[in-house]
């Protein structure tokens, strides 16, 4: 049961870390495309996306790396849980 919480936990750790940078990422590429153009800052490039797309906009892209970084935190949850649960003399994690 302890492992599964780990997993579990991990997963959504890594899934709402993704979300939650995704807007700046989406933001910072827009803003590198742009600045070869030279047209304006990236808080006006950033209400232009936000008034023409809507806001699902920032989060272009968000679907793969989110099966990725959801499945790599929880196999670092699981790794992790399972090792101080092996090095633990009673063998479960102490809160």
């Amino acid at each position: 049961m302890d492992a599964a919480k780990d997993f579990v936990g991990g997963t959504v750790g890594g899934i709402t870390g993704l979300l939650v940078g995704q807007p700046f990422d989406v933001m910072r590429i827009r803003a590198q495309t742009l600045w070869v153009q030279r047209q304006g800052t990236v808080l006006s490039h950033s209400m232009k996306m936000l008034r023409n797309e809507g806001v699902l906009s920032l989060f272009k892209g968000v679907v793969p790396p989110m099966l990725g970084v959801g499945f790599q935190n929880a196999v670092l949850f699981f790794a992790y849980g399972t090792a101080l649960r092996a090095m633990s003399p009673s063998g479960k994690i102490d809160e």
